[in-house]
């Protein structure tokens, strides 16, 4: 190896460390223990331990390439998600994100997973600096334009946006300059090897990565284009030496639209295959503000270019300008390049906007319908994927023109040059705020699925709750433990799912997050080869239920066909047995009296006829709704319960009138209720539910049967809330009853700082009170030092008020009182700081005195 290129690998390895070293911080105090996840910080302490995401579906599939290496799995089998009880039908042909995963297989094996996954992170970006350095070296002599270019390319955000995100994209960049450096191999030089290079590079971007292997192809004909204004010899002459040697790009192109043909079943049975409408597209398309807005959130992150990178560009297309001018030799296609360049990434600029480009998205539009396969792309951003290689041949060409126009103070130019470069980092530096997901080494209750079901001689097989669709981030932590004990499970996480899947498991099971599960389904999963249920108490968020974990969790404790095997920490553990037997007892739950509510409809938003929507600051959102002429009607969207004799809605409203309630349970009408209403005030009914005996959609509908009735808020509700409150009376809540993250031990929940989120991580009852003066306290302890902060606590009838709040601190009470001026639903939060780890045993609800003689609910 030459001098030269010693230099060369040394130098790019150099700046490549620095750039990940502060751009990744603190990736490098958490080498061993966590990975990326995310370029915005979202937790406190830049850290959290399990965090669900995109990163841990990549180091799932990871992970599953390994595994096959090892002989744990046959090859090409995702045997351990939507695992239906035939492994042979889970075969999925896939690179598995080769090579990358290659590299990362022998170095998990030597320093575990955390550690091999943030090398291979720095290895694609060292590749791309040194592919970068040399493809800038074709067009630029000088050292500073070289380096500076491959400095360059590191730094687009968009580069670290899905690097440290877990998108494959990430990783797959690397490949866009070694294709453009490949054909300016094959055309300057006539080198079949150059055409090798980039048909490679295109064949493992497609292994990589669908869209950077999309856009890399598309821009095959602009590094074509570059490469021959570049060369020195543009005679036809050569036409057939360049062919020759561009010849093999089109047997790797070949390759890689074959290895598509083989994916392209599974793609169109999940219904994606047909591509995106404009109206999915909008949804993922950035607006332009976002080329300039410092520390941008979401997709507007995506796109930032800042304002150095313009002006750099803007300085070396002067110096190239007068250049020209000058008539220095080589001069106009130097400037030729670098305007072809530019122009690139204006054009990648606004088609990054998708359909909030100019006027409307029609340079989006019409570059559908010249291009048919860019429908598929639905992330519009993603074409940013060329901007580092662009911007730094650019930047490479204007430095070399800098410093070739300011000869006569060279060291002055230089240094202005390579102040530009370090502002130019500084900037971009400030866009990147990384979060690191810290891994688990295990988890016990998987632990103990897969003990037991080895110890029976079986193959372990489980059901995830909450069980969703199969498109949930929530399901990658799932991925994660399932592959690192071997279980194969029912429930998955994929950006594509087959329509199958949807319609024949998760709706078949989906009662199961509410700790319903009959005979049939059980004899369902025991076909499916799945003996085992697991519960993750922690991820359960209010979309997948109408009422709070704890009921689940319940009903399946008290489920005669199920034995309790454990629990660690936020996962319960559940066999599934062929038939109801005396069992070992679960570990006593709270007994939770009521199921609070996590449905709410406010009737002035819901599907309705022939009524009127009126604001008032009084109603529930802000507005009511008036049925006060012949024909008024209102629905509810519908909502999935499983059966439960103390099922009831609770109505809202006020007037001189009455209305006709129907509940329909799934498309059976249940037995009519007459709603009367005789107050101006606002007042609570309720409305039994009964006969609804299969797990199925529920919806309350209204018709106006006289007089003039206003509608403002309902909700689902199921057991015993007290409606008067004397004086004195108070409640006493387990914190197991109420929603909340963590994980519960009887009546108590705990949160720990390395695991659960600072967020409102406790609340409820979420339930109506009479008007009057009440005294909440939130009861809890914790191992803190006295005086420290643990989080906030209020209570509110709107869902983002926070006024009022209190501080909760270690060793002091955490009291409140709350006035209660109507009779909304009272919602009281703790919102957890991460500070120490927590223990809530309860909230306690205490009457103090009354707004009117009597304190009850009125109505009811």
């Amino acid at each position: 190896m030459s001098s030269s290129s010693t230099r060369l690998f040394i130098v790019t390895l150099i700046l490549t460390a620095a750039v990940w070293l502060s751009f990744s911080w603190p990736l490098a105090l958490h080498l061993r223990d966590g990975i990326p996840m995310s370029s915005q910080n979202v937790e406190k302490g830049h850290a959290r331990a399990m965090v669900p995401g995109d990163h841990l579906q990549l180091l799932y599939h990871f992970e599953l390439l390994r595994d096959m290496l090892a002989g744990r799995v046959p090859w090409f089998h995702n045997v351990y998600e939507f695992n239906t009880g035939d492994d042979a039908e889970r075969y999925r042909p896939s690179a598995y994100f080769a090579p990358f995963s290659l590299p990362y297989a022998l170095l998990a094996a030597a320093g575990g997973r955390a550690l091999a996954w943030n090398l291979v992170g720095f290895l694609s970006l060292w590749l791309t600096a040194l592919a970068t350095a040399l493809l800038a070296g074709r067009f630029a002599t000088s050292r500073l334009a070289v380096y500076g270019a491959a400095l360059a390319a590191l730094l687009i955000p968009f580069r670290w946006v899905n690097l440290l995100g877990g998108s494959p994209a990430g990783l797959a960049m690397a490949w866009v300059p070694l294709t453009a450096l490949g054909v300016d191999l094959a055309v300057r030089d006539r080198r079949m090897g150059g055409g090798l290079l980039a048909g490679l590079a295109i064949l493992l971007a497609c292994w990589s990565d669908t869209q950077v292997f999309f856009f890399c192809t598309i821009s095959l004909p602009l590094w074509l284009l570059l490469s021959w204004i570049g060369s020195a010899e543009t005679g036809t002459r050569d036409l057939k030496r360049v062919a020759a040697a561009l010849a093999p790009i089109a047997l790797f192109l070949l390759a890689a639209f074959f290895y598509r043909y083989l994916l392209h079943e599974h793609l169109s049975s999940s219904g994606m295959g047909r591509g995106r409408s404009l109206a999915e597209v909008k949804l993922f398309s950035p607006t332009w503000p976002g080329f300039w807005q410092w520390a941008a959130e979401g997709l507007q992150s995506h796109i930032y270019i800042g304002w150095m990178l313009p002006l750099l560009l803007l300085a070396g297309g002067y110096a190239l300008r007068r250049n020209v001018r000058t008539g220095a030799p080589g001069s106009f296609s130097t400037f030729f390049v670098f305007l072809l360049c530019a122009a690139a990434i204006g054009d990648v600029m606004i088609l990054a906007l998708g359909v909030h480009g100019p006027v409307d998205g029609l340079a989006l539009k019409i570059v559908r319908k010249l291009l048919p396969p860019y429908s598929m792309v639905r992330q519009t951003a993603k074409i940013f994927c060329l901007v580092p290689t662009l911007a730094a041949l650019a930047l490479a060409l204007g430095l070399e023109g800098w410093l070739a126009f300011a000869t006569a103070r060279p060291r002055l130019a230089r240094g202005a040059a390579i102040l530009g470069l370090l502002l130019l980092a500084a900037e971009m530096r400030g866009q990147v705020r990384p979060t690191v997901c810290l891994l688990d080494s295990g988890q016990g209750a998987y632990a103990a699925v897969a003990e037991d079901a080895r110890g029976a001689g079986n193959p372990p097989g489980a059901l995830v709750l909450p069980l969703w669709p199969g498109d949930s981030s929530w399901a990658s932590i799932y991925e994660y433990y399932a592959q690192m004990h071997g279980i194969r499970m029912i429930n998955g996480y994929s950006p594509v799912v087959r329509r199958d899947y949807v319609e024949q498991v998760f709706r078949a099971l989906e009662s199961a997050n509410q700790g319903w599960l009959t005979d049939e389904q059980l004899d369902l999963l025991a076909r499916m080869k799945t003996g085992y249920v697991l519960v993750h108490e922690n991820a359960f968020p209010e979309k997948v239920s109408p009422f709070p974990v704890g009921l689940t969790l319940d009903r399946l404790r008290r489920h005669p066909r199920l034995s309790f095997l454990g629990q660690a920490e936020n996962v319960w553990a559940f066999r599934i047995e062929p038939a109801a037997a005396p069992r070992a007892p679960a570990p006593p739950g709270p007994g939770c009296p009521v199921a609070f509510p996590a449905r709410r409809w406010e009737w002035e938003s819901v599907e309705s006829g022939n009524g009127t929507a009126i604001e008032d600051a009084s109603a529930g959102g802000g507005a009511f709704w008036r049925a006060s002429d012949p024909g008024a009607w209102a629905g509810t969207r519908p909502v999935r319960a499983a059966p439960d004799p103390a099922l009831y809605w609770l109505v809202r409203g006020r007037g001189r009138g009455a209305v006709e309630a129907i509940t329909l349970s799934g498309e059976a009408a249940l037995p009519a209720s007459r709603l009367a209403f005789d107050s101006t005030e606002w007042t609570w009914q309720s409305i039994p539910v009964s006969g609804h005996d299969t797990y199925g959609p529920l919806q309350l509908r209204f018709a106006r049967a006289e007089g003039s009735v206003d509608l403002d808020v309902a909700m689902l509700c199921s057991g015993s809330w007290p409606q008067a409150w004397p004086p004195g009376d108070r409640v006493e809540i387990p914190a197991a009853c109420l929603f909340h993250g963590g994980h519960s031990g009887g009546d108590e929940v705990i949160f720990r700082a390395r695991h659960d989120p600072e967020s409102a991580i406790l609340y409820g009852p979420k339930l109506p009170l009479p008007p009057g003066l009440y005294r909440m306290e939130l009861v809890f302890s914790s191992g803190a030092p006295a005086g420290e902060p643990l989080g906030r606590f209020n209570v509110r009838t709107r869902e983002e008020d926070e006024s009022g709040a209190v501080r909760v601190t270690a060793g002091r009470p955490c009291v409140t009182t709350w006035r209660q001026t109507g009779s909304l639903p009272v919602n009281a939060v703790f919102v957890y700081a991460r500070n120490h780890d927590v223990k809530v045993v309860g909230l306690i609800i205490e009457a103090v005195h009354a707004a009117q003689e009597g304190l009850a609910l009125p109505g009811l």
